[in-house]
């Protein structure tokens, strides 16, 4: 992870908190994706349904979708157990980070419409 965020460029997906001190002193931006519990519920079981038994395109060869307990008591938990500790570290780094937070797949699309009608790749 550190040597990641030490290139020029990157980009990193997840919401592990654990490696948010490693990665947001070299962040810019970052994308917080708050969506509702059913969104992130739905999302995972229809991931589970495509994927299964296959490699998921964005995931290293070998990690296989997985659905399990521990996984669905992550997503539901989430708001509860992680969401705060994330936004409390977020906010304590805003002064050096742009935070863009989407609360529903709607604001997502918008954000990228503009992007593209401000001609950003």
């Amino acid at each position: 992870m550190a040597s990641i965020s030490n290139q020029p460029q990157w980009i990193i997906d997840g919401n592990f908190s654990r490696t948010l001190e490693i990665r947001l002193p070299s962040a810019d931006t970052v994308f917080f994706f708050d969506f509702p519990r059913r969104i992130n519920l739905y999302r995972a079981i229809k991931r589970r349904f495509i994927y299964r038994g296959k490699n998921r395109p964005d995931l290293n060869p070998g990690c296989r979708e997985k659905l399990d307990p521990e996984f669905i008591l992550g997503i539901w938990n989430f708001r509860k157990k992680k969401r705060g500790l994330i936004l409390q570290t977020l906010n304590e780094n805003t002064g050096e980070i742009r935070v863009v937070t989407f609360q529903t797949p709607k604001t997502v699309k918008k954000f990228l419409d503009e992007i593209k009608k401000e001609g950003r790749p």
